[in-house]
């Protein structure tokens, strides 16, 4: 399966669903055969101490910034998906992220929605 694919499955994923957490996209890598986990961590523009996404691959960041720049998606910061976190176990091993500065690496819970003409 091509970037190309994965990124319109993604979409698709999204659209049905109308907010995803970045985990839930693991099974759209997996069967397209494109590394999930990985080293990095994906950060917001405008502090790089605090976390969106934690030890996901390359191929994973590349294709939700290649998605946010084509104003195909949107990443929300959202303190109420953090028991959807919880639930699914899959709250990384940082601090919670309060505030707009963090003064050292912590975690803020996010969910990707589709980004819709009045976002701009």
């Amino acid at each position: 399966m091509d970037k190309e694919q994965i990124k319109s499955n993604i979409l698709e994923l999204i659209d049905e669903k109308v907010e995803v957490p970045p985990y839930e996209l693991e099974p759209l890598f997996n069967k397209a055969g494109v590394p999930f986990n990985g080293k990095r961590s994906m950060t917001t523009d405008t502090d790089k101490k605090r976390v969106v996404f934690y030890h996901c691959s390359t191929e994973f960041g590349e294709i939700i910034q290649e998605l946010c720049k084509d104003n195909k998606i949107k990443i929300v910061t959202t303190q109420n998906c953090l028991t959807r976190y919880l639930i699914d176990g899959k709250v990384p091993p940082l601090p919670l992220s309060i505030g707009d500065k963090a003064n050292v690496p912590s975690w803020l819970p996010v969910v990707f929605k589709i980004k819709e003409k009045d976002d701009e």
